[in-house]
């Protein structure tokens, strides 16, 4: 049986309830914290059926200046990020196509999510970061100041980087973003299909995200 998912005009506290008591998942995801992420997971792709995750490697940090700013107490370290570019990218779901239509709207969207370490996955399956399970297993830092950025005709941000739980959680990163030294960066959305397989610049794609 497939995994339960949110009905017409259940609020999210109905669904995460009927989610976390549903035979399904309480077999296949015993553990409560688990079970939790995979159904805000599910909560989150509520737009449509057809609902995906799909993490991208976008760009690598690189040749880029960092500055500290202090937040709820907690000194972060700073650094500027492309999030996404028009265009094919491929990874977790395939080459997919991102128009430049669908990434300018909103943009502040994007203020206050996550930045993690990795991709969270519960066995082996991507779920969303917004659990608080997630967010404390994954979490490094939040998204700030994203913006349209008209000559990359992409979306660019800022990563704020919880110095003391970075240095916790990979010493290895934080010393590189304190040294301005190149990291790769990826990014995982939800987004929704839309048409079926096409070419962009010479590159092919299966289909192309809307929503996201």
């Amino acid at each position: 049986m497939p995994l339960p998912k949110p009905r017409r005009r259940e609020s999210q506290d109905d669904f995460i309830s009927r989610c976390m008591a549903n035979s399904v998942t309480t077999r296949d995801y015993p553990g409560q914290a688990q079970r939790y992420a995979v159904c805000q997971s599910q909560w989150e792709g509520r737009k449509a059926n057809n609902m995906k995750l799909h993490g991208i490697a976008v760009n690598s940090l690189a040749g880029y200046e960092v500055r500290y700013e202090m937040k709820d107490g907690r000194q972060h370290i700073v650094a500027p990020v492309v999030i996404l570019v028009e265009g094919v990218h491929s990874g977790t779901a395939g080459p997919i196509f991102y128009p430049l239509e669908e990434i300018r709207d909103f943009p502040g969207s994007w203020d206050g999510r996550p930045v993690t370490l990795g991709h969270p996955s519960v066995d082996d399956s991507a779920v969303s970061a917004g659990s608080p399970e997630m967010l404390d297993q994954y979490a490094i830092g939040t998204l700030f100041r994203t913006r349209f950025d008209p000559e990359r005709r992409g979306l660019v941000s800022e990563i704020w980087v919880d110095v003391e739980r970075a240095r916790r959680m990979s010493r290895e990163v934080l010393d590189s973003l304190m040294a301005g030294q190149p990291l790769e960066v990826s990014t995982g959305l939800w987004y929704e299909d839309s048409g079926g397989p096409g070419v962009w610049s010479g590159e092919s794609f299966q289909t192309t995200a809307r929503d996201f």
